[in-house]
């Protein structure tokens, strides 16, 4: 399966947003094939960047809850992830 980040969005860190401060830096889109999934979650935390696949958020017992739009396999998962920080860091590189 072919795997191809199409787009990197940053966040503005500027705004200082609460967004900003827990850690999300961007978003991204990836193509798997012929299928294209938005809004992967990019985060930054202590020194550890990684991504989220996107998610619905659910108010349970007064709590937002998260839950997963989509399921990858183990080995999957970690080759998206290490596709999507590599183009994260490309694009971070390149703004001034």
């Amino acid at each position: 399966m072919k795997i191809s980040v199409m787009a990197i969005r940053l966040i503005d860190p500027n705004k200082q947003s609460h967004a900003y401060m827990s850690g999300l830096r961007a978003f991204a889109d990836v193509k798997f094939d012929m299928l294209l999934i938005r809004d992967f979650k990019i985060f930054q935390r202590d020194e550890r960047v990684y991504s989220i696949s996107p998610s619905v958020v659910f108010k349970q017992d007064g709590k937002n809850q998260f839950h997963p739009l989509v399921s990858m396999p183990d080995e999957l998962r970690a080759e998206v992830d290490a596709e999507i920080v590599s183009a994260y860091f490309k694009v971070k590189e390149k703004k001034p």
